[in-house]
């Protein structure tokens, strides 16, 4: 049997890939309905039309609207983790922590203008057991990957002597994940905090206060 040509897809391959895209299209389709019109505004046939599909392979992917959102929020979640950890380039430690809170700042004002979407989402999880299950089952993967992966960096920059090795890695990873869901929180009732000037500030002073060496820190740094 001939072996495929590279970079050809089979068949079945072609298929999953054309599935997939369909797939991603439906869930971005739900999402821009949702800010339009809000979830019990949108309508499915509303959302096929989005998204360039019929209504009945709609229904194909997702029997419910509700399994439509539930599902897109996930999506978004799972995409975002992989999309900032992939766009980290080369560098010491700490060059690159730098390189992934600042990727983490500048999506702060595209996060904050869809959280009236997830919060549509999180009002259905309230009363829906299976979909707070399924929502709750992604964002604790997701979670532990970001906090994993900026303490892994914590900890080489700290080996290498280019952090001060008083913090405890995981403790200062999850309180700058903290740092930003507060914003982000803050930034749904005052929009002015969906603002990476600030942002960035506060990250920084806390990463100076934690893990620059003492004797690199100004004399008023240190206590």
């Amino acid at each position: 049997m001939a072996s495929q040509p590279p970079g050809v897809l089979d068949d079945g391959s072609s298929a999953r890939a054309s599935r997939e895209a369909k797939r991603s299209r439906i869930l971005e389709a739900a999402r821009t309905v949702c800010a339009r019109v809000g979830f019990e505004g949108a309508r499915m046939d509303e959302i096929a039309a989005e998204a360039r599909v019929s209504k009945g392979t709609l229904y194909n992917f997702f029997d419910r609207k509700e399994a439509l959102l539930i599902a897109g929020l996930v999506a978004q979640y799972q995409q975002g983790t992989e999309e900032l950890q992939d766009q980290v380039g080369e560098g010491t430690p700490g060059e690159r922590l730098a390189q992934y809170l600042e990727l983490l700042t500048e999506l702060l004002p595209t996060i904050s203008a869809e959280m009236m979407v997830n919060l549509q989402a999180w009002g259905l999880v309230a009363v829906d057991e299976v979909a707070r299950e399924q929502l709750f089952s992604a964002l604790r993967v997701q979670y532990q990957a970001q906090s994993e992966f900026l303490a892994k960096l914590i900890r080489q920059g700290q080996e290498c002597g280019e952090f001060a090795d008083e913090v405890e890695a995981g403790v200062l990873a999850e309180a700058l994940l903290s740092l930003f869901d507060g914003q982000v929180y803050r930034s749904t009732f005052a929009p002015e905090r969906a603002n990476p000037d600030t942002l960035r500030e506060q990250l920084q002073a806390l990463l100076e206060l934690k893990l620059l060496p003492r004797q690199s820190r100004a004399p008023s740094e240190v206590s």
